[in-house]
């Protein structure tokens, strides 16, 4: 039983990427699906996995108002995820060009290959006060795939939890990681802090109204936990 809502979450997610792929011009992209799944589905993807992509979704859905092409903006979530390895620092960069390579195989205008391209390729937190500003996320639609990227930080403190705890057993799942509980920390501590180094959390007002007070109530609390657990003094 409790495969149930898994298969009805994969039938969902194929059944809504085949609609917006006929919605922008291509009628088969099952094996592009199959592989969207098969990578959301890996071994150890305790956090970037196929709930991560349906809550993103879901996500947008609420906020499709704001964006300027919405069918790009869904195309992008699906693929933003693709890639994921903790000792990696371009995944989000990765991603992009698979997003990029199979939309063009799927004959998909160029245009619009190039704009799901951006769209994932500046999702990447790091990116969003880069001194480059064509890294940067600077569209609405830019910015609306960089705070659905980043809406994790700002759900309620039990839900928050669940994900630093998935996070952390992401990182660890790899059997080849020689990463340390210390190493582990300190790099959560420099990837969390830069949230609170910049004025905002969240690039549109959309999304800080909804979860920039909670982000950064959590984010604090976790860096300062952290620090803690190191045995950091202010």
């Amino acid at each position: 039983m409790a495969e149930e809502p898994l298969r009805e979450t994969l039938f969902s997610l194929e059944e809504r990427f085949t609609e917006l792929c006929r919605g922008i011009g291509h009628t088969n992209p099952k094996y592009v699906f199959d592989f969207i799944q098969k990578l959301h589905t890996r071994p150890g993807r305790y956090h970037h996995n196929l709930e991560l992509l349906r809550r993103s979704l879901n996500e947008f859905y609420e906020a499709v108002h704001l964006a300027e092409n919405p069918a790009a903006v869904e195309v992008a979530l699906f693929f933003k995820d693709l890639i994921f390895e903790h000792y990696l620092n371009d995944n989000k960069q990765r991603s992009a060009r698979y997003a990029l390579h199979y939309l063009k195989g799927m004959g998909v205008e160029r245009d619009l290959a190039y704009y799901v391209f951006d769209l994932v390729f500046v999702a990447d937190p790091n990116n969003r006060y880069s001194g480059d500003r064509k890294h940067r996320p600077c569209t609405i639609d830019q910015k609306i795939v960089a705070d659905i990227d980043s809406s994790a930080l700002g759900l309620s403190p039990e839900a928050y939890a669940q994900y630093e705890d998935n996070i952390k057993r992401e990182y660890f799942a790899n059997a080849n990681s020689r990463i340390s509980e210390r190493d582990f920390q300190t790099q959560r501590i420099i990837f969390l802090q830069g949230f609170l180094d910049v004025p905002n959390i969240f690039l549109t007002e959309f999304f800080r109204k909804k979860y920039e007070k909670q982000a950064q109530e959590n984010v604090t609390g976790k860096v300062t936990e952290l620090k803690e657990q190191l045995g950091y003094e202010d």
